[in-house]
């Protein structure tokens, strides 16, 4: 029963990123959007790679049984052989679909290497167990 409770933190990332890759397929064509850092084969461009890289329980509770919410940091790595704006514009897609979730970001950091584009930027935001993230 507890487990049960306590699964929505546990899941978390992966219903963020499923409604993330949802929303960025939409916007743009041909995107890979993935959890996963390494896959065998050939590399797909453009790339969005979500990593959560933190999630500090928040809204605890004397008794401390379940968690009431939490506060889960992410980093959005998105990777592209195109041109500068294009790679910006995947961004500011990804960007936009935080603020929806209601998100802060951070701001976004553009690099090139061997003609591949990286845009990277972070998100966070405190949610708790009875709030949902909106469907886009």
């Amino acid at each position: 029963m507890e487990n049960e409770l306590n699964s929505w933190a546990l899941d978390f990332e992966d219903t963020l990123c499923s409604l993330l890759k949802s929303y960025m397929e939409s916007k743009v064509r041909g995107i890979k959007v993935t959890q996963d850092e390494e896959s065998g084969g050939t590399a797909t461009f453009p790339t969005l790679l979500v990593r959560q890289i933190g999630a500090a329980e928040a809204g605890r509770t004397n008794e401390a049984k379940t968690i009431n919410a939490i506060r889960p940091t992410f980093q959005i790595t998105i990777t592209n052989k195109g041109s500068r704006k294009a790679t910006k514009d995947i961004a500011a897609y990804a960007v936009s679909f935080f603020k929806q979730q209601m998100f802060e970001v951070s701001n976004v950091i553009t690099t090139i290497s061997k003609q591949v584009r990286t845009a990277t930027f972070r998100a966070t935001r405190v949610i708790g167990n009875v709030e949902h993230l909106d469907q886009l």
